[in-house]
C-alpha cells in the first residue's frame, strides 16, 4: 500500500490545486459542509425540542439542549474562524461531534447502534484536513469513542419511553 498510488479523479484533464488555490477549495468545501449541518443540528433540535413537549423526560431536554448548544457554538465558530485555520476549525468541529456522540451514548444508551456509526462522521469532516499521523491518531481517538458508545448501549439502562406517536 505504501508505494500504490491511485488516479486521481482530475488526472483526466484538470491539474490538482496547489497552494492557496488549494487552500480556498478546501475551505470552500468545509463551508459547504457547515451550512449543510447548521440546518441540520437546528431541525434535530426542533424535533427534540417537540419530542419534549410531548413526553417530558430529562433525557429528552439534555439532548435538545445538547444539539441546539453545539449548532450555535458552529455557528458563532465558523463566523469568527480565521480563514487561515482551516485545519484547527475542522479539528475543533469533529471533536464537538465526538463530545456531543459521547454524552449522548450516555444519556440515550438505546441510540447507541446509530451513536456508533455516527463516530464515523468526525473522520470524514477532518479526512481532508489533517496530516497522515495525525489522521491515524484520530482514526483511532474515534474507533474507542466508537466502543465506548457500543459499551454504553449494553450496559446502561433504557433512558427514554417514547411516546406512541414516535412508535409506529
Amino acid at each position: 500500500w505504501g508505494s500504490v498510488r491511485l488516479p486521481s479523479l482530475s488526472a483526466a484533464g484538470a491539474a490538482q490545486p496547489s497552494g492557496e488555490a488549494a487552500d480556498i477549495h478546501r475551505l470552500a468545501q468545509l463551508g459547504r459542509f457547515v451550512r449543510w449541518l447548521l440546518p441540520v443540528t437546528f431541525v434535530f433540535t426542533a424535533i427534540e425540542t417537540l419530542t419534549f413537549l410531548l413526553s417530558p423526560q430529562p433525557a429528552i431536554a439534555l439532548t435538545a439542549i445538547l444539539t441546539g448548544g453545539y449548532g450555535l457554538w458552529l455557528l458563532v465558530a465558523w463566523r469568527r474562524a480565521r480563514r487561515t485555520a482551516i485545519a484547527s476549525f475542522a479539528g475543533r468541529m469533529a471533536m464537538g461531534m465526538l463530545t456531543v456522540i459521547v454524552i449522548l451514548a450516555i444519556i440515550q444508551p438505546e441510540a447507541s447502534p446509530q451513536l456508533t456509526v455516527a463516530a464515523l462522521l468526525p473522520v470524514i469532516v477532518v479526512l481532508p484536513y489533517l496530516d497522515d499521523h495525525a489522521l491515524r491518531r484520530f482514526i483511532g481517538f474515534a474507533w474507542i469513542i466508537a466502543m465506548f458508545v457500543s459499551i454504553m448501549g449494553e450496559v446502561m439502562p433504557t433512558s427514554i419511553i417514547l411516546p406512541a406517536a414516535y412508535t409506529t
